[in-house]
Parts: structure tokens; C-alpha cells; sequence
């Protein structure tokens, strides 16, 4: 544990901060120091001068000795006993001296080493810099905090204390210091590392773990494996800790999930999970929105489903009507379904004032706007004219907030006639006033489509006020169209647009990425141009005639038809976001694949005219289909890559009273993936969310012909195989997707089999190939065609996440035959085992469902 000073906020509760050691101590020790320093500065010269006081002492007093030795040598009397008496007194003016050169070495040493001591603590550092992230979503943090050392030792992981209502402000008692070695003496430093593992184990402060399963405030959390640095010893008392309590800002557990790597406190009365071990999340959450709907098939020829939807008034005199969804297209019919205290409180009865689309910052504020569910959609593929359920897709002219309009450009007289909102958000500018900013268009969709940015001011409550500003605008080429809305970046300044430009023309079709910026305008960059080749074909043909063949033959014709073909794997955009204030890609992830087609055939013209060929076709993938995005998260991904494996071998004896044909067939072959039926629904980078259609078969195929053919039969007939079918039934499934794992698969269409017979034209030297012609051509392999995106059939399609909570709704009018639709649902909140009947008192079956999800 120790001290901090923040220097700076990198950005989502990341800081860069100086730790302080503990130089309080070091400076009054080196002011101790100096102390004796300056002490011994006096005290050193005024003992060396007693030292050579004594010294000279010593040798006055030999000087009188010797003096005496005459007369002791003439015999006088007394000369003896004063020498001895001299002798004496210099034995103890001799003592003198030695303690007192004692006394001086002693000085002059002290000095040395205190000098050597200040010397080394005035080089120890205050403190040093390093990048750390508060446990908490406290984006303000200044002046000295609290620093918590994981493992309660340094080197193990340093971060913030939570700094929610001012709690990582540093406390000298909760934090205490950080004292370095050099400060210490060695005895404090032997006592340290003896007692070290010991207090880690059994008086523990901070370790890290993973949250295992959270109920509400409570979790379990498996701690990291810890050692102490002395001995290596382990420090954990046990490795799992259950039902702990979360104390964090002031949501608790709804900013958690399981799964987080989190910072466990151990206290007095147990331990507390106090906050995230890097990239906290803020307590605000979202809210999810709803219209309860009842799908019901729709009459022939088109078989567009209707919605039935349910509102106000909910009771009469006679009391509740249709409980609890009310009066059939009743007015405030959206339902909320909004975070409080873990749970979801569900409250029926608001305005159905909200859209598709929708904007958000880390504040959670949500703005949302009309327009077809998911983030991506070919309009061009499905129904510009909006006829029938898709009419609710249409864009409009209001930007929607806490299901309220806040803007409605039809009323405003500087939008003129661009009252279609394809695009909002909300930015602060350098004066701190927030804004409004909405991008429109005149239609609804269109190639060659304008779009104008309009901005407002709003105050506190988002509510708008002065006049409506043009910004910019931009006008698309002829044959350009959207593949999505224009979606903003957190901070509401920038904002990008996919689009699909010449429609016309299939081999030069490519997307692009139109670009806003608040401050410079508009600007366009290509991301992919189906015209960029992915591969090659080489097709080698050859034909030998021999016009002098062996008796009977006239005419013998010889020739192989050999293909190779290989495509490297290759990356489609499908649609750009803005994740945070980054963008974000999605991409069609192709595999590369290798196609070999190898014919031989021998045509004899003579008696009997004799043909016999074979064909050996391949087709292998070298991986499965995906969605990625840009940050390399896979969304989506096939079970297993298509592949095709044919063999065939034929024969065929022309002349006489008929046509001998003889065939032998044997094929292997996957077919199918998302790339069939509808594609891909829906799709939303920001939550990881990803709605797909997968079908097709899996059979293998071994045949024979042998039969003859009429002159009618040459004219068109056909020959018919017979021989043995192993194949699975043809399937088309739902596949719902959420942060890269499939999490429903929903059965939408199943056939008997994928293939029942197989039949032949006559013409069987068709059938390898045999063009008649000697060439040897390559030429370039274009990129397939993009997936189509979103589905007429489709009526609602969403999903979202906060903190612990979730919800789903998907809904699709699913065409099971020309002339039939079958409802193909999934709603998912978190909370309920089964939301339609929990919520709405309704089952699934009967065709009830959770629709039009979005966020307020």
C-alpha cells in the first residue's frame, strides 16, 4: 500500500500517477544526519587538538625523564624515586593519548559514514511514474490517492482505490507508506522478509480474481494463484471465495458480469469486491424499451404479417381489458423494462415515442430515431417501397429521448423538405454548450440520395431551444445507396455512413465509408471494390483428331478439359460503427478454396459411334465463413466449410434400333452456409450481436444409367439414375449470435432430403466438358456478391446489454413455401426464464412476442 499523485487522466478511468515512497522518514533521517555531521564537524577537530595536547604531554614528560638519567647515573639522592614517580605519570599520559586517538578514529569513521548515509538516502528517488487504473469508473481523480498493492507487497500489480465520493483520496492509515530498502536498516529489513509470507497469508488486504457467478450485490470469485516474493511461499487461505459482497460507486453489482477480473478487499468482517482490475465501467445503465405485438400470418399473394399491438386503455368499467396488454392498438402502448437495484422493473402504459436507431455516450443518454431494425440493411435488396409491415421502417422526422420527441424537423422551417432523420446525437463545444446534431435526407432511401446536418442547442434536459443551424451536406453519386444510418462517435462529433455504390453493375460494385466531421464536413473513402480480382482460373482444353484411325473407326477424337482454380481468403466490409470513438468494421470473412476439374473423353465414329468420358470435380475450402470485425472479434462462424467431390465415368454406344448409355456417378457434397436463404438479418458491432440464416444439406450420391434412348429421347428427353442416396434433410436455421458464441439456434425450415433423383440429357459428351478447341486461358476470379443484408421478412431484430442485463427480441415472418409464413421468434431479458409469459401473460405459440426492442 502506498501513496500516489495523479499527473494525468489517460482517458476511461486510466492514470498516469507518480508513487511517492515514504521520503518523510528519509528526510528526517538525513536531517539526523546532517545534525551529527555539522556535531562531529566541531566535535572531530576539537578531540584531534586534544590529541596532540596529550601527544605533547607524553613527551614533556619524557623529556623530564630524561633529564634525570644523569643524575641517577651520578648516584644522587632522590633521582630514582622521581624518575619512577615521572614513569608513572607518563604510563598514564600515554593511556590518555591512545583513547583519545581512539575516540578521534571513532569520530573521523562516524563521519564517514554518515556522509556515506546522507549520500545514499538524498539518491533515493521521491517517487516514479506509471500508469494505473482506478478500480472504479472515477474519472476526476487529482492530488495524491491511495495506491493498493495486489498481493500486499510491491511488484504484484498496483491500482487505484475506488475514488466514488471522494474515497481515493490518500489515507495515511488505510494506505500507510512505501518504504524502500535503503531507508531501512538491515535488521528491519531481515525482520521484513521473515514475517512477509506470514501476513500476506493470514492477515491479507488486496488480491485479484475472476467473478465465477453473480446474484445481484453477492458473487463468487476464484482468486489468481499468489506467492509471496520472500520464499515463494503461497499466500491465498483459500482459492474461491463465495458469496462476497460488491461494493462499487453506487450500483453495486449492475455494473458487473461474470467473468470480470475484479479487486477483492479483505476486511475485518470479510472481504469486499471493491472494483475492477483495469477498464472499470460507469454505474449508469441502460434502459430497454418494448412494444408487446401478436404476429399473425397474412392472407395471400403477399403474405405480409400483421401486427396487432396493445395499449391504453388498459381497464374499463367492466374492468382490466385483455390483461395485462390492454386495448388492441391502443395508444402508449411501449413497455420499459429499467435497471434498479439488479433487478428489471418492468412498467407498461408510455409513449411509443422511440425508434430503431438509436445513439449513446458513456453517460447512457440515448437518442433514437426511425428506421429498420439491426445496423445495416440493403434496402435495394428488400422493399424500397415499404409496403405493408416494413411501413414502420421508414425514416421520419423525429429524434426521440426518455420516449419523448425532443426534434421534429417538419417543424422546423430550416429543414425545408429534409424531414428524413437518418442520423443524431448530441456534442458539447468548447463553451460548454451541448448541441443536437441530426442528419437528414429528403427521402426516406434512394440512390443519389442528399443528406443535410442540421444542429440545435438544448439545454440540461436535452430539450432544444433557438434556432435550427445548417451545418453541411453531401450528395451521393447516381447508383449509390445506404447500407446504413449515419452513426456517431461517443462524443457526437464525428460520425460514419456505409455505402454500396454501383448497384447497376454487378462486377464493379464496391462499398464505401462516407465520413462526418462536426468541424470539416463531409468526405468519402472506398473500402472495397468487387473489380480487385481474389484468384484465378486456368482452363486447359485440348483436341486431337486421328482421320486415319485403326479399321472400323472413320474418325477417333481424343481430349481432356482440365480446370484449376484457387481464390485466397479475402475480407468484405459489410457495415462501419462507432465503438466508444472508434470505428469499428464488420467484415464477410471468405475463405479461400481450390476447385479442380479434370475430364477425359474418347469419341470413335464408326459402327456404333462410341463415347466414353470421365470427370473428376473438386471443390475444397481451406476454412469457415465468418464475421469479424476490424478489433479481430469474431461475431459469426460456419460449423464447418462447404466442400464438392464429384466423380462420374459414362459411356455411350450410338446406333442401331437405339442408343446404348452406360453411367456411373459418385458424388460427396456439402452444401449450404450463411451465404443461402436470407443471409444476414441483423447485425450491431456495439453489443457484439449477430442474427444470420444457415441452411443446406449434407449427401452423398452413388448412381448408374444403363438404358437406351429413342430419336425422342435425342430431342429433349432425359435419363433417368438409378442407385442409392445417403442425405440428410435440407435445413434453414435462425442462428442468433452474442459476443461471438451462438446462443440460439431456431429450426426456421426443414425438407426431406436435399436431393431425391438425378437425371441426364443425352448429350453426355456435354457432360465432360468437350468444347472441340486446343486453348489454354486464365483468367481473373472476381469476389462473389456481398450478402444480402436484413430481410423483408424480417420485423424486429435487437439486442442489448448493461452491466448484468440483457435483451433480445427477434422476430421473423419466415417464408416456408411460396404461399406459406411461419413465425420464427426468440425474446430473451435477463431475469425471466420466459419473458412472454412471465411479462405478458402470453406464450410464444400463439404468436406473441416482444417487439420493436430499443434503448432509452
Amino acid at each position: 500500500m502506498s501513496k500516489g499523485e495523479i499527473v494525468s487522466h489517460l482517458g476511461e478511468g486510466l492514470y498516469r500517477v507518480r508513487q511517492k515512497l515514504a521520503v518523510d522518514r528519509i528526510n528526517e533521517s538525513i536531517a539526523k544526519l546532517n545534525e551529527r555531521i555539522a556535531e562531529l564537524a566541531v566535535k572531530i577537530p576539537t578531540e584531534k587538538l586534544a590529541l596532540l595536547q596529550a601527544q605533547t604531554a607524553v613527551q614533556d614528560k619524557a623529556r623530564e625523564i630524561d633529564l634525570l638519567i644523569d643524575d641517577l647515573q651520578a648516584g644522587e639522592e632522590g633521582a630514582r624515586e622521581q624518575i619512577t614517580k615521572l614513569q608513572t605519570e607518563l604510563i598514564q599520559l600515554q593511556a590518555d593519548v591512545r583513547i583519545s586517538e581512539l575516540k578521534v578514529a571513532e569520530l573521523i569513521a562516524e563521519n564517514l559514514s554518515a556522509l556515506k548515509r546522507r549520500g545514499q538516502l538524498e539518491a533515493v528517488p521521491e517517487g516514479r511514474e506509471i500508469e494505473v487504473w482506478c478500480t472504479d469508473y472515477t474519472l476526476d481523480l487529482a492530488g495524491n490517492v491511495g495506491l493498493v498493492d495486489i498481493n500486499d507487497e510491491g511488484g504484484q500489480g498496483v491500482v487505484i482505490q475506488p475514488g466514488y465520493g471522494g474515497e481515493g483520496a490518500y489515507d495515511a492509515f488505510r494506505d500507510g507508506a512505501l518504504f524502500p530498502n535503503l531507508g531501512q536498516s538491515g535488521a528491519q529489513i531481515y525482520f521484513n522478509a521473515a514475517v512477509l509470507p506470514g501476513v500476506q497469508k493470514w492477515m491479507p488486504r488486496y488480491r485479484v480474481g475472476q467473478i465465477t457467478r453473480l446474484q445481484v450485490d453477492l458473487c463468487d470469485v476464484t482468486l489468481d494463484s499468489a506467492t509471496s516474493s520472500a520464499q515463494d511461499l503461497p499466500i491465498n487461505q483459500t482459492d474461491i471465495l463465495s458469496g462476497v459482497p460488491i461494493v462499487y460507486m453506487d450500483c453495486n453489482g449492475s455494473a458487473f458480469t461474470e467473468g470480470d477480473r475484479v479487486v477483492v478487499r479483505f476486511t475485518s468482517s470479510g472481504p469486499l469486491v471493491i472494483g475492477f482490475e483495469s477498464d472499470p465501467v460507469p454505474c449508469s445503465l441502460f434502459g430497454f424499451v418494448f412494444e408487446p405485438a401478436k404476429w399473425e400470418a397474412g392472407p395471400a399473394p403477399t403474405y405480409q404479417a400483421p401486427k396487432k399491438t396493445y395499449g391504453e386503455p388498459f381497464e374499463d368499467i367492466n374492468g382490466q381489458i385483455n390483461s395485462p396488454l390492454g386495448n388492441e392498438y391502443g395508444s402508449n402502448s411501449a413497455w420499459t423494462a429499467t435497471p434498479d437495484s439488479g433487478d428489471l422493473v418492468v412498467q407498461r402504459g408510455n409513449a411509443r415515442s422511440y425508434g430503431n436507431k438509436n445513439w449513446f455516450n458513456t453517460e447512457k443518454l440515448v437518442l433514437s430515431w426511425d428506421g429498420p431494425p439491426g445496423r445495416a440493411h440493403r434496402l435495394d435488396q428488400i422493399d424500397v417501397s415499404f409496403n405493408g409491415f416494413l411501413a414502420a421502417w421508414k425514416t421520419g422526422p423525429n429524434v426521440y429521448h426518455d420516449l419523448e420527441v425532443i426534434l421534429d424537423l417538419s417543424e422546423q422551417a430550416e429543414a425545408g423538405g429534409f424531414v428524413n432523420v437518418h442520423g443524431a446525437s448530441i456534442y458539447e463545444d468548447v463553451g460548454g454548450q451541448r448541441w443536437l446534431v441530426a442528419v437528414a435526407s429528403d427521402e426516406s432511401y434512394a440512390t443519389g440520395q442528399t443528406f443535410k446536418v442540421f444542429r440545435i442547442t438544448v439545454d440540461a434536459l436535452l430539450q432544444p431551444f433557438g434556432l435550427l443551424q445548417f451545418m453541411h451536406e453531401t450528395t451521393l453519386l447516381t447508383g449509390m445507396a445506404p447500407q446504413s444510418h449515419f452513426y456517431f462517435s461517443e462524443d457526437g462529433t464525428k460520425a460514419v455512413c456505409t455505402i454500396v455504390g454501383d448497384l447497376e453493375d454487378d462486377e464493379n460494385l464496391h462499398i464505401d465509408l462516407v465520413r462526418y466531421d462536426i468541424n470539416s464536413g463531409f468526405s468519402l473513402e472506398q473500402l472495397w471494390t468487387r473489380a480487385e480480382p481474389v484468384g484465378s482460373r486456368t482452363t486447359v482444353d485440348t483436341y486431337v483428331v486421328d482421320s486415319d484411325p485403326p479399321s472400323p473407326a472413320s474418325v477417333i477424337k481424343t481430349g481432356t478439359v482440365d480446370v484449376s482454380q484457387q481464390v485466397v481468403s479475402h475480407d468484405v466490409p459489410i457495415y462501419c460503427d462507432y465503438v466508444g470513438d472508434r470505428e469499428v468494421i464488420a467484415y464477410e470473412r471468405r475463405s479461400g478454396s481450390v476447385t479442380s476439374i479434370d475430364s477425359d473423353w474418347i469419341d470413335i465414329e464408326g459402327p456404333g459411334f462410341d463415347t466414353t468420358g470421365t470427370r473428376v470435380t473438386s471443390v475444397q475450402r481451406d476454412s469457415a465463413f465468418e464475421i469479424i470485425t476490424s478489433d479481430a472479434v469474431t461475431l459469426f462462424s460456419e460449423s464447418e466449410p462447404a466442400f464438392i467431390n464429384t466423380d462420374l465415368h459414362m459411356r455411350t454406344l450410338r446406333g442401331g434400333a437405339g442408343d446404348s448409355v452406360s453411367v456411373t456417378n459418385s458424388e460427396s457434397e456439402k452444401r449450404g452456409g450463411i451465404d443461402w436463404g436470407e443471409n444476414l438479418l441483423a447485425i450491431d458491432v456495439r453489443f457484439g450481436f449477430c442474427a444470420v440464416v444457415v441452411g443446406g444439406f449434407t449427401y452423398s450420391l452413388n448412381e448408374s444409367i444403363d438404358d437406351t434412348y429413342t430419336a425422342q429421347d435425342a430431342n429433349g428427353g432425359y435419363l433417368t439414375a438409378s442407385g442409392s442416396i445417403d442425405s440428410e434433410p435440407m435445413r434453414e436455421k435462425v442462428e442468433i449470435w452474442r459476443n461471438g458464441e451462438r446462443i440460439k439456434e431456431i429450426e426456421a425450415l426443414t425438407l426431406p432430403s436435399g436431393i431425391t433423383h438425378k437425371s441426364y440429357g443425352v448429350d453426355i459428351a456435354s457432360q465432360v466438358g468437350i468444347t472441340g478447341s486446343n486453348t489454354n486461358t486464365t483468367i481473373d476470379v472476381l469476389p462473389q456478391m456481398p450478402l444480402e443484408v436484413g430481410s423483408k421478412f424480417l420485423m424486429t431484430a435487437a439486442s442489448y446489454t448493461t452491466g448484468p442485463h440483457s435483451i433480445f427480441g427477434i422476430a421473423m415472418n419466415y417464408p416456408v413455401a411460396f404461399d406459406q409464413r411461419s413465425l420464427v421468434t426468440f425474446n430473451e431479458v435477463s431475469g425471466y426464464d420466459d419473458p412472454v409469459e412471465e411479462i405478458l401473460e402470453r406464450t410464444e405459440a400463439s404468436g406473441y412476442l416482444l417487439c420493436s426492442v430499443g434503448l432509452i
